[in-house]
């Protein structure tokens, strides 16, 4: 009988799921994949009633101190968990509904499902906004002088139906602890702009599904990242588009100076442009215009099955890979690109 998720493991092929992930403190869980998520039911009282929500969640339709996820974020100490009960959720801007996102968050907080292995928090953005804005901002929109450490988990966001929206966005400054999105879904997002933007880190993004998501500038489908350390590990980002506004970067677009780290069991596949006129590169991963930002590839990454860059259809970047990457034919395969199928070095006009 294999072992569900959060269960201790040696190998994938122990796991329901097919997936033994490795965490930071050296032991091991099983993980879940997008398929655990689309088989999870709610679960019902007898009778019909409505199911009893764990008595320390913080946000659930009744019998919670909150009934709202917004709330419960506006009033959370700095440093404190808010923990999401299962269920869907559209948050409002409570705080000024003229501003152009639903939920800031301004302090260190950590936000997440109450048990990440029962049924899932679906969060629904509002049209046209960002669902999280997560920066130490004031109310005139200047960094504020403390530095903050965010943490999303065991959250699905899905845009799917909804015009405009955007996941999420980060900036000014985070502590050594960063942003991190954990366990996390984001689906369905379609806009202008990449439904995650990381203007600020570090950043990481682990055991996340991003996928069927479309962008029209900003480089890239899924992710923008701008001047900031971002590590992706254990990820799957596939199906997403990037449409005839879009300048650079089909999936992970890095216009900054900081380190793009690919990691882990992530694979990036079946993204498209869908107009890769000269200017377009990196169908599946775009590093850097101009800048030397560091990058690598470790782990068991797989860049596959993008189509669409005009060069570089899985990985274009403008400089080589940092010492100790692995960027080869069995790591970046099967792309389609009008020069370069799979890699694109700009800086030394490396090509295969």
């Amino acid at each position: 009988m294999c072992r569900s998720t959060g269960m201790q493991c040696i190998t994938g092929t122990e796991c329901c799921s097919g997936r033994c992930l490795l965490k930071e403190d050296g032991t091991s869980r099983c993980a879940r994949t997008t398929s655990n998520r689309k088989k999870k039911k709610k679960k019902s009282g007898g009778g019909g009633s409505a199911p009893v929500p764990p008595p320390d969640c913080t946000v659930c339709a009744n019998g919670c101190p909150y009934s709202t996820i917004e709330e419960a974020i506006l009033n959370a100490a700095d440093g404190s968990e808010v923990t999401i009960y299962q269920g869907y959720y559209q948050p409002t801007n409570i705080v000024n509904a003229a501003e152009s996102w639903s939920i800031k968050i301004n302090k260190s907080l950590t936000v997440k499902a109450c048990d990440v292995n029962t049924d899932a928090v679906t969060i629904r953005p509002e049209a046209n906004k960002l669902l999280f804005m997560i920066a130490n901002l004031d109310n005139n929109s200047t960094c504020q002088q403390a530095a903050i450490a965010v943490t999303l988990s065991g959250l699905i966001l899905d845009a799917t139906n909804v015009s405009g929206a955007r996941a999420m966005s980060t900036g000014c400054t985070f502590t050594a602890d960063g942003f991190k999105a954990i366990d996390c879904e984001v689906k369905g997002f379609d806009a202008q702009y990449a439904p995650i933007s990381l203007l600020a880190g570090p950043v990481l993004i682990e055991d996340c599904d991003l996928h069927d998501n479309a962008a029209d500038t900003y480089r890239g489908s899924v992710v923008h990242i701008a001047s900031t350390n971002v590590t992706i590990k254990d990820s799957r980002i596939y199906s997403n588009t990037s449409r005839t506004g879009s300048l650079s970067g089909g999936i992970v677009g890095n216009n900054g100076s900081g380190v793009l780290a690919l990691t882990g069991s992530t694979e990036i596949r079946n993204n498209t442009m869908t107009n890769p006129y000269s200017q377009t590169q990196g169908g599946g991963v775009w590093v850097g215009i101009s800048q030397t930002p560091n990058w690598g590839i470790e782990g068991t990454v797989h860049i596959h099955s993008n189509t669409g860059a005009s060069r570089g259809g899985g990985i274009a970047a403008y400089t080589e890979p940092t010492a100790g990457s692995v960027v080869d034919n069995t790591t970046v395969y099967n792309n389609t690109a009008t020069t370069c199928n799979n890699v694109y070095i700009s800086s030394n006009s490396t090509c295969n």
